[in-house]
């Protein structure tokens, strides 16, 4: 008994762990499209409001994807960026919508099959999502940002402090 509840406290304690991470991760994703859009804080929460978390990633995706000049290496690594935070953001839906068990562990029913199947069996298992997101987080910033805190390499011309659409250069 006293090892089910042990568990269990850890559990609890990684699924706080990680509705922390993936708000941290949201938000750096819902910034970091707002710089790129061009738009004041107030805007933002206005014209990104309806987007979750897979909509807000697939539409930076498709953004980054239309502007002219675009640094072909950057862009692979931003697109295995996004379909990281999908693969996150998966896992989120099992870990918010799944049942879970006392002794540890969930069972989700897909949506998409409708089949259950059990999902963080382990303690382990959550917190290599947390450091999953973690990871995310911090590629963001290496990808968009340079040393010197100016854009970094997904779009070469940000370098040149030019602007996108009607957006703002970066000071």
């Amino acid at each position: 008994m006293a090892k089910k509840k042990r568990r269990r406290a850890k559990d609890v304690k990684a699924i706080g762990e990680f509705v922390i991470a993936f708000s941290q991760l949201e938000y750096v994703i819902r910034v970091v499209f707002q710089l790129m859009l061009g738009l004041a804080s107030e805007q933002a929460e206005i014209v990104l409001a309806n987007y979750d978390f897979a909509a807000l990633c697939r539409a930076m995706g498709a953004f980054v994807r239309t502007l002219p000049e675009k640094d072909e290496l950057a862009l692979k690594r931003f697109d295995k960026l996004i379909n990281e935070c999908l693969r996150i953001n998966t896992e989120r839906v099992r870990l918010v919508h799944g049942t879970w068990h006392i002794v540890g562990g969930a069972v989700h029913l897909s949506r998409n099959t409708f089949k259950s199947a059990e999902y963080f069996a382990t303690y382990e298992d959550l917190m290599k999502l947390i450091e999953a997101m973690n990871d995310a987080f911090e590629e963001f910033a290496t990808i968009m940002l340079d040393r010197d805190g100016k854009w970094g390499p997904i779009v070469k011309y940000l370098h040149d402090e030019k602007t996108i659409g009607q957006g703002h250069s970066q000071s």
